[in-house]
């Protein structure tokens, strides 16, 4: 899944990122790598996994300050559902970032 966002969190500038999630058949688990406008350096990520709904969640540097974000996928069926992402700075609570739809991506 490929992830496209851009928010603006407090009085930070404009953030905008590009994010790839995979799965990885040798460690049988799910794998994120990220680029960004802000992310200094990106740390631990994991994916939680119930009927239904993914959240992935991860932590890293933002601008300097250590932050986490959580990306929310729900109402997942074959052709889509809904995303929302969500981010804390500095141990602060997670507040929106983004949210929409998503579809299935088809060939062009």
């Amino acid at each position: 899944m490929v992830c496209r966002n851009r928010s603006i969190v407090g009085e930070l500038a404009p953030v905008e990122s590009l994010s790839l999630m995979f799965y990885d058949t040798g460690s049988k688990t799910y794998v994120s790598a990220a680029v960004g406008s802000a992310k200094d350096s990106t740390g631990s990520a994991r994916l939680d996994i119930k009927p239904g709904t993914f959240v992935f969640a991860s932590e890293f540097l933002l601008k300097g300050q250590r932050a986490k974000d959580r990306m929310t996928l729900s109402n997942m069926t074959a052709e889509g559902g809904t995303w929302k992402y969500e981010l804390s700075l500095a141990g602060g609570p997670y507040k929106p970032a983004g949210e929409g739809q998503y579809r299935k991506a088809t060939q062009p």
